[in-house]
């Protein structure tokens, strides 16, 4: 954690032993004036006393982490409602001088009317926690949120399977599947400006870059690795291990260990063969099966199946199945022949 000091009050004391989560440019740490029991404190890691001096990039960072921790308290058990609020400026109430956000838990008859929970009711209950109990209480939800996320030490990142980007869009609907892993194994990252549509599956050890862009109901299963400005058809399957250049259409299967080289792109046919063109049946889309190999700038059109361990040559356009263990190159594609 690298927070500016810049006089910011929250930097006298120990953050880390009463940190709960942490983002890139933001920290979620339990508050040392509560009214509720695990009220937190979302507070950017640079020095910003008003929520307009700081760079969207870094408040999107700083809402999400906020999002993510309300989250897992929820997850947890901590309570299923919450005010989250910011004191903005001297008459706002703001009384440390760095911008952050409180996180209050809130619980049944913790204040007669929640509707007017400003009330000095509630804040007649504010309380000055000691640091012991401070550290006590933070190792016990990290605790907590490291059995619900899998993670036996959460000692980095924000105890989260999940690293989403600021400016990213996720549908509702969407499932993040296997995350009872290790640290090591569980880690789904997904870049800037992606966007994630209802329906998708996306397992652990998993990445995607920027400008990622997926229809609906797709899968992406473990290990897989796709590059930036990737666009994914709604239904296609990615299996384990697959490898996706930059820059790709991507439609279909992809089996186990395929390996789809950048520029490439797979579509389903391209002339419709339903006799009602308003028709809801999917067209035929390829199919790659295990280990082959999609070399650069080639197309792949229609229901073709490419078979296991072929090989298809930069720039060959394929418009038929091509066998196991076979090389193909050209327009259209064809398979080599050997002159020997």
């Amino acid at each position: 954690m690298n927070l500016e000091k810049n006089t910011c009050p929250f930097c006298e004391s120990s953050l880390r032993e009463r940190q709960l989560a942490e983002s890139k440019s933001s920290i979620a740490v339990l508050a040392k004036h509560a009214v509720n029991n695990a009220q937190a404190l979302v507070i950017p890691k640079r020095h910003f006393t008003d929520i307009a001096e700081i760079p969207a990039i870094e408040l999107s960072d700083l809402i999400n982490l906020a999002k993510r921790t309300i989250t897992l308290f929820k997850k947890i058990g901590v309570a299923d409602d919450f005010n989250l609020i910011a004191n903005n400026g001297i008459l706002a109430g703001q009384s440390i001088e760095h911008f952050h956000f409180h996180i209050i838990p809130r619980k049944e008859g913790d204040c007669p009317e929640p509707k007017y929970w400003l009330s000095e009711h509630l804040f007649k209950k504010l309380r000055e926690i000691p640091m012991t109990e401070l550290v006590e209480n933070a190792l016990l939800l990290r605790q907590r949120i490291a059995d619900f996320s899998g993670n036996i030490e959460s000692t980095e990142s924000d105890g989260l399977w999940l690293n989403i980007a600021p400016a990213c869009v996720i549908e509702d609907g969407v499932v993040f599947g296997n995350t009872n892993y290790k640290e090591t194994d569980k880690s789904i990252f997904v870049g800037n400006n992606a966007i994630i549509r209802s329906g998708t599956v996306i397992y652990h050890n998993t990445k995607a870059g920027c400008n990622f862009d997926c229809g609906h109901n797709v899968l992406i299963r473990e290990g897989s690795r796709i590059g930036d400005n990737v666009y994914v058809y709604s239904g296609t399957q990615i299996n384990r291990d697959v490898i996706i250049g930059d820059n790709c259409i991507i439609s279909g299967y992809l089996g186990n260990g395929s390996v789809v080289e950048s520029n490439v792109k797979m579509f389903g046919d391209l002339i419709h063969k339903h006799k009602d063109r308003y028709s809801s049946v999917h067209e035929p889309a390829p199919v790659i099966k295990s280990g082959a190999f999609v070399g650069w700038g080639a197309k792949v059109i229609g229901g073709v199946v490419i078979g296991e361990n072929a090989t298809i040559g930069a720039g060959a356009v394929v418009v038929g199945d091509v066998p196991p263990e076979t090389t193909v190159v050209g327009v259209p594609a064809k398979p080599i022949i050997s002159r020997m």
